[in-house]
C-alpha cells in the first residue's frame, strides 16, 4: 500500500521539487534572511498542494493511464479520491496552524482550484493544460522571493541580482516543453479517451517543430544570463551544463519518431532540473 501510494503523488517528482525550493530558500537565508517554522509549514502545505494534484489526476487518467501502459495508478478509485481530501485538507490545517498571512491561504486555495481544473478540464485542452502546469511550477519557485520584502524588484536576468525570478521563468520554460513531450508519449491513450493534445491535433511533425522552439528559447535565456557577465563563475556555471543537455535533447528530439522513445526525452528533462537543483547547492 505504501509503494503504491509514493508511485501515485508522484514521489520522485516531489523530491525533486523539494530539492530547488530549498535551495532557493538557503540561497535566502545566506543573504540577509532568517529561517522561520512558518516557512517550513508554508512548504509542507505546497507539498500536500502538489500531491493532492497527482492523485486527482490520476483519478481521472485511469484509463489513459492504463492505455498507455503506465502503472501509477495501483490504488483504487476509492482510495484517490480519498487521498486526495486528506492531502487537501491537510494542506489547510497546516497553514491555519502557522501565523502566516490569509494571503497565503488563499494562495493555496487558488492552487488546489487550478489542479483539480486542470485534471477535470484543462488537460484536455492543447496548451492551455501544459501552460497551467508551467504556471503552478513557477508558483511553488518563486514562493522564497515571494517572501522577500520588496519582492518586486527585477532589473535583468543576473543571477546574482535576481536568482530566484531568473530561476522561476527557467523552470516555466523546461517545464512547458516536459509536459508537451508528455504529450506526444502519451498520445494513444489521450486520444482514445479523449484528451485532444497538440500532438493529436496537430500531430508529431509539429509539436517537434514547437518543442524546438522552447529549446530555442531555452538558449537564448541561456544568452541573456551569460551577457550579465560571461566571466562569472555562477553565470557560466548554471548556463553551460544546460546548453549540453538542450544539444542533448535537440538531437533525441531529430532521432526519435515513436511514442515510448519519449519517455527518454522527458527523463532527460529531469535530469535538466536536478541539474540545475545541484548548481543551487554549489554555489552556496
Amino acid at each position: 500500500m505504501v509503494k503504491k501510494y509514493l508511485r501515485s503523488i508522484r514521489v520522485k517528482n516531489l523530491a525533486l521539487l523539494s530539492f530547488i525550493f530549498w535551495g532557493l530558500m538557503l540561497h535566502c537565508y545566506s543573504v540577509d534572511f532568517n529561517f522561520e517554522l512558518n516557512h517550513f509549514l508554508l512548504f509542507l502545505s505546497i507539498l500536500l498542494t502538489t500531491a493532492s494534484g497527482y492523485l486527482i489526476n490520476n483519478f481521472y487518467d485511469i484509463e489513459s493511464d492504463r492505455i498507455n501502459e503506465k502503472l501509477v495508478n495501483d490504488l483504487s478509485t476509492q482510495n484517490l479520491i480519498r487521498l486526495y481530501f486528506i492531502h487537501l485538507i491537510l494542506s489547510f490545517i497546516i497553514l491555519f496552524t502557522s501565523s502566516l498571512s490569509a494571503g497565503w491561504i488563499l494562495m493555496v486555495m487558488i492552487c488546489h482550484v487550478l489542479v483539480f481544473s486542470y485534471s477535470l478540464l484543462f488537460q484536455k485542452i492543447p496548451l492551455i493544460g501544459n501552460v497551467l502546469v508551467s504556471f503552478l511550477c513557477f508558483i511553488v519557485v518563486v514562493i522564497p522571493q515571494l517572501l522577500i520584502p520588496d519582492y518586486f524588484y527585477f532589473k535583468n536576468f543576473n543571477i546574482n541580482d535576481n536568482l530566484i525570478i531568473t530561476y522561476s521563468v527557467f523552470c516555466f520554460i523546461i517545464t512547458l516543453k516536459r509536459e508537451i513531450i508528455k504529450d506526444i508519449e502519451d498520445q494513444n491513450g489521450d486520444q482514445k479517451t479523449g484528451n485532444y493534445t497538440i500532438p493529436i491535433i496537430l500531430g508529431l511533425k509539429f509539436t517537434k517543430v514547437l518543442i524546438s522552439v522552447l529549446v530555442i528559447i531555452e538558449l537564448i535565456f541561456m544568452y541573456l544570463v551569460l551577457k550579465q557577465n560571461f566571466l562569472d563563475f555562477k553565470n557560466l556555471f548554471f548556463a553551460f551544463p544546460q546548453i549540453i543537455v538542450l544539444i542533448m535533447a535537440s538531437l533525441f528530439l531529430y532521432k526519435y519518431s515513436e511514442n515510448k522513445q519519449f519517455k527518454k526525452l522527458s527523463n532527460l528533462v529531469k535530469v535538466q532540473f536536478l541539474i540545475a537543483g545541484i548548481w543551487l547547492y554549489i554555489t552556496l
